[in-house]
């Protein structure tokens, strides 16, 4: 009974755990006022409960107290720096700070004053040292020498309270808790020696052989005092055992593997080592995210260096005055090659003389993952100043003003996080909260205000620099949480104003990945998980769009399939009578990207419209009805903005519609006529059989003669110039 009664207390945390996931604000308001962030605290760090109870216990503390609002990540290394007079630059890690002092998350007044003063303390403090009960648990249980860093395979509970301990550990550092060079060196130790599997051990030596050795072991060990364990109904951890703790780094001789153990048992990927496993990728990626740390930290000290010796300086200043060429000070560049050789942040530890060694030996392990991974980490820390310059070489000063707008579009991005995270306490009216449509329109007005911004951007920023800023804050997280919502998890009343939601972030982002090679590649790796939204959200598309438009890289990646899908949609779209021309954009721009024709795409493309037909795809007004209707659309064009900057959510329709679609018709055969190869004796006569030259050529006179005959508005010669 007592093991069927732990089994349920487990389950109970486990599910409390699944419920908080992804920043669920309506279980979180819930539970943090029962779970409480004292009560999870001790039930991580008690050694007297089992393993599996502990590691629930940190689970709840990962998505209930560190990965929700008001916390948010932090982008490292940052490569947007601001070096105003009045800014001291300090060799520190990048850490948290509340941006904005709210009240807490609540479903009414009510509730809100009922709160109990924890919580609202929680969302007023405003420094890192409010997760500093968590920091010091971790490094406790880290601390416990070889104990905890020599893994053994068989021991699955350990395994699963490592692997969650180690994700409190991935969400303290990029939520920016962990905020001391020495804290973090102290902690990298013992995750990197554990990481080592060379120690590794299958099973767990016998008691009386450990026992026998640790005898003699007094000098290198120092006592710590624990309460009396409890009897354990699942297992204990052998790292919290009440034991002697030995000095970390150093592994005694008789705890080395057996010569005789094969490596291939510790290696292959079975049931027997998969715990182990999660649990190597898990230290993996926070050794990467130690080295963006070190480059994070290698930059600052630059930026300190170079203000310190040369813009703070009498010569400087005297150079600005009288407009003068400045010379470098004697001596600044060997202080720059100083600071690179005398790295704050090592990987290497007590006990890892190389960590590229250790690298090559986890490539060993049958897991895709580690051996990327692995892979990753071996060029990052041998080619760590190749990493530092291509940084360097990225990063941009910020003036004044565009340090003011790059706070304010931090502020928008947190602001736009609690919306969308919070969607079922304003977007769904049942019986825990009823609707607020304000909310809705506070979504609304700053996602429209980071698209105009994105697209044409202020008086201080250009567009890209703007894009930079959103790349720098959780703006792609919460566009990735919006676009894998699934609607059935709500009622079908919200449906509509969740279509709504998903179309403004997705405009929002569209925008953010425009001409940035950098964005379209962040946006593209998440694609296939959206793609499911196609059908409904034309802004979707535009998104699409704009990841393949101009990227040759991506473009060479387009599956047969994703244009079918798209050739599908046009067929719809062209049936039910409209001339919507987002989804014949997408068939544009992947044609042609970087100015070279994509031959594979064009191929696609060509047998799709024949296997359609290219009345159903296309719009080509032929003929002289067909030249005197295009005249007759030009004339009375009033949507120049649409044409340039299309959006579905201001998309009129009617003749302006009909005119717009002619002319991306037009841009899909030029695409698929550009280039000179074997693949177009095939395109050429296939677009001259569409649109042939004394077609394309008595139009454009014709739109010559209209433009000279009398002087015109901006908006009519600018239409007529598009079709020329």
């Amino acid at each position: 009974r007592l093991m069927t009664l732990a089994k349920y207390f487990l389950a109970q945390l486990q599910l409390i755990s699944d419920l908080v996931k992804e920043r669920q604000m309506n279980c979180i308001m819930t539970l943090q006022e029962v779970y409480t962030f004292d009560l999870c605290v001790c039930g991580s760090c008690d050694p007297r409960l089992p393993t599996s109870v502990r590691a629930a216990f940190y689970d709840i503390l990962t998505d209930l107290w560190i990965d929700r609002h008001p916390h948010v990540q932090i982008v490292v290394p940052a490569l947007l720096r601001f070096m105003g007079s009045e800014t001291r630059i300090v060799d520190e890690l990048p850490m948290f700070s509340l941006i904005k002092a709210e009240p807490p998350d609540a479903w009414s007044i009510e509730h809100l004053e009922s709160m109990p003063v924890d919580v609202h303390a929680f969302y007023k403090h405003a420094t890192p040292h409010k997760m500093e009960a968590i920091v010091r648990t971790v490094h406790h249980y880290l601390s416990a020498g070889y104990l905890m860093e020599q893994q053994v395979h068989s021991e699955l509970d350990d395994s699963v309270l490592l692997g969650a301990l180690l994700r409190v550990l991935s969400k303290l550092m990029r939520f920016g808790f962990i905020h001391s060079v020495d804290l973090l060196r102290e902690i990298m130790g013992p995750v990197m020696r554990c990481l080592d599997g060379r120690t590794d051990l299958l099973s767990p030596l016998s008691v009386e052989e450990d026992a026998g050795h640790r005898s003699g072991e007094g000098s290198d060990h120092f006592q710590v005092e624990l309460a009396e364990p409890m009897t354990p109904l699942l297992a204990q951890s052998r790292a919290d055992a009440s034991m002697p703790r030995p000095m970390p780094g150093r592994l005694p001789r008789h705890r080395f593997p057996p010569l005789e153990d094969d490596w291939q048992l510790r290696c292959e990927n079975s049931e027997h080592n998969r715990g182990l496993m999660e649990c190597k990728v898990l230290m993996l990626e926070i050794s990467l995210h130690t080295l963006r740390l070190a480059i994070h930290t290698y930059m600052t000290s630059i930026l300190q260096i170079f203000r310190s010796t040369v813009l703070d300086t009498e010569l400087a200043q005297s150079a600005v005055a009288f407009g003068t060429r400045m010379v470098l000070p004697a001596g600044v560049v060997d202080k720059f090659i100083r600071a690179l050789d005398e790295p704050s942040i090592s990987l290497s530890a007590p006990g890892i003389r190389s960590p590229t060694v250790m690298c090559v030996d986890l490539m060993l392990y049958d897991n895709p993952k580690m051996f990327a991974l692995s892979l990753q980490l071996y060029f990052g820390e041998c080619c760590r100043t190749t990493a530092l310059l291509d940084n360097l070489d990225k990063m941009e000063i910020l003036t004044h003003q565009q340090q003011a707008v790059f706070l304010a579009i931090k502020q928008d991005v947190v602001s736009l996080g609690k919306l969308v995270y919070s969607f079922e306490n304003w977007g769904v009216d049942d019986e825990f909260s009823p609707g607020d449509s304000s909310k809705f329109m506070v979504l609304q007005k700053i996602c429209l205000k980071l698209r105009s911004l994105a697209t044409v951007g202020d008086n201080h920023s250009t567009p890209l620099e703007i894009q930079k800023m959103l790349h720098e804050t959780e703006f792609f997280s919460h566009f990735v949480y919006v676009v894998t919502i699934d609607p059935n998890d709500f009622p079908a009343s919200s449906h509509a104003l969740l279509a709504k939601v998903t179309g403004l972030v997705c405009s929002c982002a569209s925008r953010f990945v425009a001409a940035n090679k950098n964005n379209q590649a962040l946006v593209f790796t998440v694609l296939d998980h959206s793609m499911w939204l196609l059908d409904d959200q034309p802004d979707m598309s535009l998104l699409v769009v704009e990841v393949f438009s101009q990227n040759k890289e991506i473009c060479e990646q387009v599956k047969p399939e994703l244009v079918a899908r798209f050739a599908d949609l046009i067929e719809a779209e062209r049936k039910r009578g409209s001339f919507g021309p987002w989804y014949l954009s997408f068939l544009s721009s992947i044609v042609v990207a970087e100015d070279l024709p994509i031959v594979e795409n064009q191929a696609m493309v060509i047998e799709e419209i024949k296997k359609r037909g290219p009345t159903v795809v296309l719009h080509l007004l032929q003929g002289e009805s067909g030249m005197e209707r295009v005249i007759q659309l030009a004339n009375k064009f009033t949507s120049l903005g649409q044409l340039r900057d299309t959006e579905p959510a201001r998309w009129s329709g009617g003749g302006d519609a009909e005119l717009i679609y002619y002319i991306r018709s037009i841009e899909l055969l030029v695409g698929l006529a550009y280039g000179h190869g074997t693949q177009n004796l095939v395109n050429k006569p296939f677009v001259s059989s569409l649109f042939a030259a004394p077609s394309a050529l008595r139009l454009l006179l014709k739109t010559s003669n209209i433009m000279g005959e009398t002087p015109r508005e901006a908006t009519f010669v600018s239409i007529h110039t598009r079709l020329k």
